[in-house]
């Protein structure tokens, strides 16, 4: 993840295409740029003020704990560890939290040899190794970066390797500004030499494999990710920006795609942010504007391909993380714009969300989501939320996606020649209603695509309120 920029910034947690609101708070203050980073049900996020971990509740994530006082500027976490890094001139370092008993707490503060104001800009951890780089490090004199390598020792976190460079064709070549690790494979970028370093993990120390470099200048390596045999490199300076993608095969990293993204021509340094995830590779730009993209890659028949792209509300989608299907922004937004109070945002790759609900009486947009596994003999959830408490209404599944104005702003966004399902919100109160229904997929002779949408008793013209539609591929058996 790369943390170099300076805006406004706030919170997104998605599961790819369009995004749904999760979590609010105030917003962050000038010159405050979330950080996020998420492993499977657990994330941590920090906007330079408090640093809040998140638990995921059935469809979507909540916050379950925040610990005030801190100012980490960059995260990481896996399993039961997790680390903040704290930018500081005379006192670089990074936190290390541990949960014990569901309870999050700073364990210790590590601070590399020779540790500059650049330590913790690269950040990971993985399998109980925490990854720090300094891209500031000192090597005979000349600030070249490294990585600074620590494990638990007899129960204190430890410093164990200083990993540098093994060449260096570069006056800054800022090793170490961006890392990643997955308990095998440590990728550091060092984009000021349009590097990428690749070295694997033994169990006591880590070997150079291979180094990746780019076949023009640019900003190679600007940030990395990896997970298994995928890897990716982000390229904000080559043209509008470009995202390398990497396989490994027989132990040799080879690159097999690499893009600028459909709306190249409209929005700038593609590759600013990268992830891997579920032999997925995201990737964000930078620019000021709504509807910015993150870029969802995968294999389509053997070829890396496009297939997703998730817009924003407002401003850019700068940092981010994934672990399985589920990706979470830190999105920045542009001097002098005004933060709405909610601005953590939720969506997913394969239940995909379209379209928009019609406000209720009250001013509140009823929202509909979906989780689970979509296929005969798994289990589906479908959550509504944000509703009118108590209401009745019907729930539409259709077969196919539609976009009818039906009167007040109001949208079908489900197609006729399904059923409608009659269905009782719980809660009292405008915006509190909330119904989750559980199901198990039953036998389906081929593969389908279900398209819902909710209508909600509400006090409007139409006597209803509806949610966004909501769309999922369900296997066939």
């Amino acid at each position: 993840m790369n943390l170099f920029s300076s805006s406004l910034g706030r919170a997104v947690v998605a599961r790819s295409i369009s995004l749904t609101l999760l979590l609010a708070g105030d917003a962050p203050a000038e010159d405050e740029i979330p950080s996020v980073e998420i492993d499977g049900d657990v994330a941590i996020t920090s906007n330079l003020g408090d640093v809040h971990f998140l638990t995921r509740i059935g469809c979507s994530f909540e916050i379950t704990q925040t610990l005030g006082g801190t100012s980490p500027y960059n995260v990481a976490i896996s399993g039961d560890v997790a680390a903040g890094s704290d930018f500081s001139f005379t006192n670089p370092k990074v936190d290390v939290y541990e949960r014990t008993n569901g309870t999050w707490a700073i364990s210790q503060a590590v601070q590399g040899t020779g540790a500059t104001s650049s330590f913790g800009g690269g950040l990971a951890v993985a399998d109980g190794i925490l990854v720090v780089g300094d891209s500031g490090h000192l090597l005979e004199g000349q600030s070249i970066g490294a990585v600074h390598v620590f494990r638990k020792v007899e129960g204190t976190w430890t410093e164990i390797q200083i990993v540098t460079p093994s060449s260096i064709s570069a006056s800054l070549p800022f090793f170490g500004g961006v890392v990643d690790f997955d308990g095998q494979t440590l990728v550091v970028g060092s984009y000021g030499q349009d590097r990428v370093f690749v070295f694997d993990w033994n169990g006591a120390a880590f070997t150079q494999a291979q180094v990746l470099s780019a076949s023009a200048e640019g900003a190679y390596g600007f940030d990395v990710a990896v997970e298994g045999d995928v890897l990716a490199v982000g390229n904000v300076d080559d043209g509008s920006g470009r995202v390398h993608v990497f396989e490994r095969v027989a132990g040799t990293w080879t690159e097999a795609g690499s893009f600028a993204g459909s709306q190249a021509s409209s929005y700038q340094n593609m590759g600013w942010s990268v992830a891997v995830a579920d032999g997925r590779v995201h990737s964000t730009v930078q620019a000021f504007a709504d509807g910015a993209p993150t870029y969802t890659f995968e294999k389509v028949g053997g070829v890396w391909t496009e297939t997703l792209v998730t817009l924003s509300d407002s401003g850019s989608q700068a940092n981010i993380a994934a672990s399985g299907s589920t990706l979470m922004i830190g999105q920045c937004v542009g001097a002098g714009v005004t933060l709405p109070e909610d601005y953590a945002l939720f969506a997913d790759t394969v239940f995909v969300t379209y379209g928009v609900g019609c406000t209720g009486g009250r001013g509140f947009v009823p929202r509909l989501r979906g989780c689970g596994e979509p296929a005969t003999g798994g289990t589906v959830s479908i959550e509504i939320t944000n509703g009118p408490g108590g209401a009745v209404g019907l729930l539409a599944v259709g077969m196919t996606e539609v976009n009818l104005a039906i009167g007040s702003g109001c949208t079908q966004l489900a197609g006729p020649g399904g059923v409608l399902l009659p269905i009782a919100l719980f809660g009292a109160g405008a915006g509190q209603g909330n119904l989750v229904v559980h199901a198990v997929v039953p036998p389906v002779p081929a593969a389908f695509t279900a398209h819902l949408q909710a209508f909600l008793q509400d006090v409007t013209p139409l006597g209803f309120s509806t949610t966004n539609g909501l769309r999922f591929a369900i296997t066939g058996s």
